[in-house]
Parts: C-alpha cells; structure tokens; sequence
C-alpha cells in the first residue's frame, strides 16, 4: 500500500515538473493574448473594384506572440453565424473569394504590448456574378500552415470577416419600336401580327407573352403567343417577331393588346393597335347591294330628269306673219310667196 502511494506521488511529482518546464520554454504560446481589428469587414462593391484595408494585430500580453495568417471561404447563415468552411473551387476564380483575397502568409512576430497593421487587397475578380461573398481571415501561432489552418478552422486565435456584396448592376431594358396588324382582314390565313423589339439595356432578354383580340365592346375573342420559340435579344440588338393572325368570322373593328414579360423581376411592355376584320363574303355582299342601289338611283333620276330625243314629246308652235306694204317681202325670214309657188 506505500509503495503504490509512493509511485503515485512520485508520477505527480514528474506530471508537475513537466508542466512547468513547457510553460517556461512555450511562454509565448501559453499566456500570449492577441486580437484582431475590425472584426468585420463589409463592402457592397462591383467587379473589377479593389478594395484596400488594414487589419490592426494587438498583443495584449507581456510576452511576444509570432503569428500566421490563414484565409477561408465560410457559408454564414441569416444571423450572421458561420455555418461551415467551404472548400473553394480554384478552377472558377471568379466565384472564390478566397481568389481575391492578398495578404500576407509571412511570420507576423509582435513584441509585447504592441500592436502592426497587415495590410489587405480584395481584388474583385471581373467577371465576379452578383451575389454576397464570405471569408474568415484568421490569425493563429504555430509551427506550420495546416497546424494555422487546424486551428483558425476551429475558431482558435483572432478572426475577421471579410463580407463583400456584389451589386447587381446590370440593366434589363426592352423597348417595342413598332407593333402592328393588317389594317384589314379578308380572312385571309397568311395575315400576320408584327412586332419590332429593341435591348436598350446590357442584359440578353427572352420576351415572352401574347396578344389578346378584342372586340368593340371588349369581349376577348383570341389570343396569340407570342415568342414561342424563346428567341434571346442581344444588348443593341432589334428583333422582329411575327405570328399569325387569328382568322375569325365575324366582321368590325377589332383591338389587338400586346403583353411581353422579360427580365428576372418579369418586367412588362405593352402596345396595341387596331384592324377591321372583313371576311371576303361579306365584302362581296357589301359591292352587290351597293351595285343594287346605285342602279336603283340611276332608274329613278332617269325617270325624274331624262327626257331622250324623242319627238313624240315636242308641240307644234304657230307662226303668224302679217302683210305691209312698207317692207320687202324677201327680208323675212319666211318668204311667203315664194314658197307658195314652189308649193303649187
């Protein structure tokens, strides 16, 4: 029974020594404390920006502290808590932000009671998509890169977060140059619905939609899609889509609204214009009674006003001519004599 207690003393006696002797050799790494400012770093920026900043390392021991830097792509949840460590896609450079990210993987050594600046550069890759971006950059003492990374990953040492919010600049704009119908419809099955589209803005658009026929009274008697085959409008570019226009029976002036959605927030354009739908048989009905009562209005003018050549119409007049000694007979215009003995 002694000799256990005996052994058991003398193995504490060891424990305790060894203790000591690693807290004389490893003061830096036992009672060094260090932290790192700002805690987090936020930027709403756009591709191709840099962004300069410093990272403030204190120790606040009075023993020196040699640190390393180790950056990390994190995934962080609604309430800003980090969820997991992501492994960056180095092959996609424009998505890692660890890719952008420089700052050094040099020895950082502080003195105690003091404090050095590291500086840091986020070069936003340019063909950054929009979206927010997460990084830990942390600072941890060790002997080499993965014991750095081992030991920021699990939340050891002093951290930053690095938060860059790339804004979604781009412009959805499209713009109906032109819109148009056959002015008339003879029922004809090649009649077509036009519209000319233009991207006036920096972003391919794929229009869809349709156009809705209505008539006088706003009854919807149609519709037509519009872009059924999904053509995409290149920025600058002006498109001319045409589908056919529906054959219908009845005969008016008929309203054709145009709707086109485009763009992730499904923007909207509108246009309209108007045409008489005219069936061919009811324009042949149409030319017959006109035919029929100009026929008609000619009859009874002739019957009112014309009055021909005819000489059934015409009365005989009288003419009197009297006798006078003072005049010559053959200054009439009728000579009475005359003619009285060529008629006998």
């Amino acid at each position: 029974m002694l000799s256990q207690n005996l052994k058991m003393l003398i193995k504490k006696s060891y424990t305790s020594y060894f203790l000591l002797v690693g807290f004389l050799l490893f003061p830096a790494v036992v009672g060094a404390q260090f932290t790192a400012t700002p805690i987090i770093i936020d930027h709403t920026t756009e591709a191709r920006d840099i962004i300069d900043r410093e990272i403030t390392l204190t120790n606040q021991s009075d023993l020196p502290v040699v640190l390393y830097a180790s950056v990390h792509e994190i995934a962080v949840d609604a309430g800003g808590e980090i969820r997991e460590f992501v492994t960056p896609a180095m092959t996609d450079r424009a998505t890692t932000i660890t890719s952008w990210i420089e700052i050094t993987r040099a020895r950082l050594e502080l003195p105690p009671q003091s404090e050095r600046k590291v500086p840091l550069t986020v070069r936003i890759h340019p063909h950054a998509p929009p979206g927010t971006y997460h990084a830990l950059i942390g600072f941890a003492a060790g002997d080499n890169r993965d014991q750095i990374e081992q030991k920021v990953m699990r939340g050891e040492g002093a951290q930053v977060i690095l938060k860059i919010v790339i804004a979604d600049t781009a412009r959805e704009q499209l713009r109906v140059v032109n819109f148009t119908t056959e002015r008339i419809n003879f029922k004809d099955p090649d009649a077509t619905l036009s519209v000319l589209l233009e991207n006036t803005g920096d972003t391919p658009l794929t229009p869809v939609g349709e156009v809705i026929i209505y008539d006088t009274a706003g009854n919807e008697l149609a519709a037509v899609s519009v872009n059924t085959n999904q053509k995409t409008i290149v920025p600058g570019e002006r498109m001319l889509l045409s589908e056919p226009l529906p054959v219908l029976t009845g005969m008016g002036r008929h309203k054709a609204a145009l709707i086109l959605a485009y763009g992730k927030d499904q923007s909207n354009v509108y246009d309209t214009a108007f045409y008489y739908n005219l069936p061919w048989y009811y324009l042949l009905l149409v030319l017959l009674v006109l035919v029929f009562m100009l026929s008609v209005v000619v009859w009874l003018f002739s019957r009112l006003y014309g009055r021909g050549d005819s000489y059934s119409d015409l009365q005989d007049l009288p003419v009197y001519v009297s006798k006078r000694s003072d005049h010559n007979a053959f200054d009439h215009d009728i000579n009475l004599k005359h003619d009285k003995n060529q008629n006998n």
